[in-house]
């Protein structure tokens, strides 16, 4: 069998209740922590390093409604009815199981492995809705919710399918305005004047 094991043709999926904290969650192996620097360009997703996906909340912290699809190979239909943003990421899975979970790496729910066909490449479409109901409050309860469908594939770039949201937005514009400034400049003090 070649690299991608494409005989998981049966979608397994799970739902459930996930801590986001510092408006995020996690895509990565148990025992991870994806930090910064964070890729805001898309206001959805980024790719931190191999096994390590950030997804970005409307809310400051709390628990958000995610349901996690994972397929054997890409899905035959495409439906963006009813989620404001959704962005594909690709992402490198390890030996270790790839999962979600709350930021401070809590596994709160037993969602499926998402490298469905082990270590290699896989492709994640994430969904999220209603993130601006509660912009840097907390949830309670949890009003945002987020889809992530992911299947074996090579890696491609990220592409944004859909983005609507204010939160997102928020998100792009200040990726744009952090690539405009350019770095950071020093510049010394001036000496005190007596």
């Amino acid at each position: 069998m070649g690299r991608y094991d494409t005989s998981v043709t049966r979608p397994r999926a799970t739902e459930g209740l996930v801590p986001a904290s510092d408006h995020q969650f996690w895509v990565t192996e148990l025992g991870r922590a994806p930090l910064p620097p964070y890729d805001y360009s898309n206001g959805l997703t980024c790719v931190v390093g191999p096994a390590e996906a950030v997804v970005f909340t409307g809310v400051s912290s709390g628990y958000v409604e995610v349901r996690v699809d994972v397929r054997g190979s890409a899905p035959a239909e495409f439906d963006a009815a009813g989620w404001d943003d959704i962005v594909e990421i690709s992402i490198e899975a390890g030996a270790k199981p790839l999962t979600v979970l709350g930021n401070m790496a809590w596994a709160t729910v037993d969602f499926p492995n998402l490298a469905s066909a082990g270590a290699g490449h896989y492709r994640m479409r994430v969904h999220a809705r209603d993130r601006d109901a509660r912009i840097d409050l907390v949830a309670e309860p949890p009003y945002e919710q987020y889809l992530i469908v992911a299947w074996p594939a090579p890696l491609g770039p990220p592409v944004t399918l859909r983005n609507t949201d204010r939160f997102g937005a928020s998100y792009r514009a200040a990726a744009r305005m952090r690539r405009s400034s350019g770095p950071p400049v020093h510049r010394p003090k001036p000496p005190p004047t007596q």
